[in-house]
């Protein structure tokens, strides 16, 4: 009803609490055309606007700001991780570059691997990688009775260099093993021993030539490929470094020095042992400091 409009309608007095205020902002001008002029609504109508207009902005930094922080944390922290036990050999200063070994003048990998029936399809694929490299022979230890079935395999008369065949658990005692016979005539033939586990999967052929090529090329004592969901994060590919310098190596496939093997696995790893736990953290240190 026109009364109860009439009596609704807000003063000049009603305007200037912060209620009225607001409300005389929402509603057209002509509301109240008596109260305030009109370039005066409009100023504050603006200015309210703007501000209102703000928050949105505001949010949407602060996903942004969220969204950041989601990628650059986790990266942050993994090279933080890394950073304590492994660096670039890029930025590595130069008195610390002098003390990695010179390479050997020739270059000839000794591929050792422990297998059985089960993987013998990634044998295979290994044998299939390695066959494009130059100077890399294969070694062969069999745990099962599967010998007499590889025989028969083309791809493993190609690539079988020698083997042996007999019952054990524990990969290590099959190199030491190995060493005890044929430690010195593989110290005048091999430059490097590769201990791969049977069930690893080599990428193609550039990458093994590349990490080889590194290994050699800085004379590391131990190396390893970067392992894809490795248990240890800074065994995993790191985002800005090819090649790291680092004290841990894993026992899955470890490429030797053959001299830092056959001094592994004759003093430091004990024959009576019935486990490989260990080595692979104490082997670094132990043939730097040999």
């Amino acid at each position: 009803p026109a009364r109860a409009e009439e009596a609704s309608r807000p003063t000049a007095d009603s305007l200037r609490s912060p209620l009225h205020s607001t409300l005389a902002i929402i509603m057209p001008a002509t509301t109240a055309p008596n109260v305030l002029p009109a370039s005066r609504a409009c100023l504050f109508t603006r200015v309210q606007s703007e501000r209102r207009s703000v928050w949105p902005r505001i949010l949407l930094l602060f996903v942004v700001a969220l969204f950041l922080l989601a990628c650059v944390l986790p990266a942050a922290y993994e090279h933080f991780k890394n950073g304590a036990s492994s660096k670039c050999f890029g930025v590595l200063p130069a008195k610390t570059r002098a003390k990695v070994p010179v390479a050997a003048s020739f270059f000839h990998v000794l591929t050792f691997m422990v297998v059985g029936r089960k993987e013998a399809v990634n044998v295979q694929a290994t044998c299939d990688v390695l066959s494009g490299v130059a100077n890399v022979s294969f070694f062969y230890a069999h745990y099962d009775d599967a010998q007499p079935w590889y025989a028969k395999q083309a791809w493993y008369r190609r690539c079988a260099r020698d083997h042996v065949a007999y019952r054990e658990k524990v990969k290590s005692r099959f190199v030491v093993n190995a060493i005890a016979s044929r430690g010195s005539a593989w110290a005048e033939t091999y430059s490097h021993v590769w201990i791969i586990d049977e069930d690893v999967r080599l990428p193609p052929l550039r990458y093994v030539r590349h990490f080889l090529r590194e290994s050699h090329d800085h004379g590391a004592l131990i190396s390893q490929p970067a392992i894809y969901g490795s248990v240890w994060s800074l065994l995993r590919p790191h985002p800005r470094c090819a090649t790291r310098a680092t004290d841990l190596v894993e026992l899955m496939l470890p490429l030797l020095q053959t001299r830092v093997a056959l001094d592994v696995f004759t003093r430091l790893y004990r024959s009576e042992a019935t486990t490989d736990w260990g080595l692979d953290i104490t082997w670094c240190k132990y043939a730097a400091s040999r």
